[in-house]
This record gives structure tokens, sequence and C-alpha cells, in this order.
């Protein structure tokens, strides 16, 4: 799951995910309410920065 996190953060710097569609994608791959919330924190945050 870490790799999916670094995997789209970099992505994130390519090409800006809409944040509606990101978070699409935290609820149907991380399974553990931690996963879901350090997903949001990381991805979520580094979104809203630019």
């Amino acid at each position: 799951m870490t790799d999916l996190i670094v995997n789209l953060e970099e992505g994130q710097k390519d090409k800006k995910t809409e944040r509606e569609r990101l978070s699409e994608i935290i609820e149907k791959t991380f399974l553990t309410d931690t996963g879901k919330r350090l997903a949001r924190e990381t991805l979520l945050a580094a979104n809203h920065e630019t």
C-alpha cells in the first residue's frame, strides 16, 4: 500500500487528478480507516498545496 501512495503522489506532480476522483480511489483501495486517513493526509494535502 505504501507503494500505491508514493505512485499516486508522484502522479500528482505530473498531472493533477481531481480531488473527488482521488478520494474515490482512496475509498476503493484502502481497506482500513488508518490506511484511508494516511492516504488522505498525504495525497489530498499534496493536491491542495498547489
